[in-house]
């Protein structure tokens, strides 16, 4: 059951999303970032190794506002409208984006920071959605870059992305949170 965003890509977004080839989405949430200097300096090592187009999200981290060609830094947007236009989504683990990057149908690697985002690794690996990868603790340029790389070179992670993408939106949220609550309260 998802509701519609009341707003859409900026100018910006848009313009760098039209400028090249789909670029990758790298956002940790509300994961606390104590250094961001050092993270500026990772984005950009992946930007190198790759060869990708970057979108960061800045969460709560304080990134710089400087954007480059190949790297833009965003403030909070609406996932089913940017999801879909992107090579791989790099990021935390957290349920709802999770959510977002399936519905979209594009592969994904979840850097886990706590709780149930250690669980969604895990199902992302089992699913064949995108590949294994380090905790956020312990992450680096060459692991976000080895990610990244697998997600876009292993087809069967897009297949089977479009795939579930693809059941999901076959299926009615309303009617199931509908069938799920009378369920339970014919159960009591």
């Amino acid at each position: 059951m998802i509701l519609p965003s009341k707003i859409s890509l900026s100018d910006k977004v848009e313009t760098f999303l039209n400028s090249g080839k789909p670029p990758i989405y790298i956002g940790f949430g509300s994961n606390p970032i104590a250094n961001p200097e050092k993270y500026t300096t990772i984005f950009e090592q992946v930007r190198n190794s790759t060869n990708q187009r970057l979108i960061i999200s800045k969460g709560w981290a304080e990134f710089p506002e400087s954007n480059t060609n190949d790297i833009l830094y965003v403030d909070e947007m609406p996932f089913e409208l940017l999801f879909p236009r992107l090579a791989a989504v790099v990021y935390h683990g957290g349920t709802g984006t999770m959510a977002a990057i399936v519905r979209a149908g594009v592969p994904q690697a979840a850097f886990p920071f706590l709780a149930d985002q250690f669980d969604n690794r895990k199902h992302i690996v089992e699913l064949g959605l995108g590949t294994k990868t380090c905790d956020f603790k312990k992450i680096s340029a060459k692991a976000i870059s080895d990610a990244i790389n697998e997600c876009i070179s292993n087809p069967s992670y897009k297949l089977k992305a479009k795939e579930i993408s693809e059941e999901l939106k076959k299926t009615n949220g309303i009617e199931m949170t509908v069938k799920l609550v009378e369920e339970v309260k014919n159960n009591r």
